[in-house]
């Protein structure tokens, strides 16, 4: 979920709306807000559970709270993407969760909104997928895997 528009106008008091708060919270992903010196300003129940989030983080910079995280590609896409005012998203391993995550930055008015979706399922699945492929392609016997009429749907070099 990116929400899109004038970053300008788009405010993270919004997510701090009971009615708001209470939809995004049904969703799997966690949100959190920060101000323009990346000091944690709010962050959702799912956002909470996935990093252990206390309320001591809140009032508390990010790349000091969490050192390994300022020494990533992340914190230097989420700077450039609030100075320019762009939102981005991308996918990496967390240093400090060891999960996969998929991120949205979205800037506004006075920081940055923050969406993460834990995928490391997905990325552990597909890993092993590749991981099997790479066996059947290696080994120099013949392997065929065939739908219900017969008919080969892989078969390997």
């Amino acid at each position: 979920m990116l929400l899109m528009g004038e970053p300008e106008l788009l405010d993270r008091k919004l997510f701090e709306n009971p009615q708001i708060s209470s939809v995004l919270d049904s969703l799997m992903d966690g949100y959190s807000t920060f101000d323009d010196n990346w000091c944690l300003t709010f962050a959702s129940p799912n956002c909470r559970r996935l990093f252990s989030f206390t309320d001591d983080h809140i009032g508390q910079n990010l790349w000091q709270q969490f050192p390994l995280l300022a020494k990533t590609r992340f914190q230097t896409q989420a700077r450039q993407a609030v100075a320019q005012k762009e939102p981005i998203s991308f996918e990496g391993k967390g240093p400090h969760t060891g999960r996969w995550l998929k991120s949205y930055l979205q800037p506004c008015q006075n920081g940055a909104i923050i969406f993460c979706r834990d995928i490391t399922e997905r990325v552990e699945a597909r890993n092993e997928l590749l991981r099997f492929v790479a066996i059947l392609e290696a080994t120099t016997d013949f392997v065929c895997i065939a739908d219900s009429q017969g008919k080969p749907t892989y078969l390997n070099q």
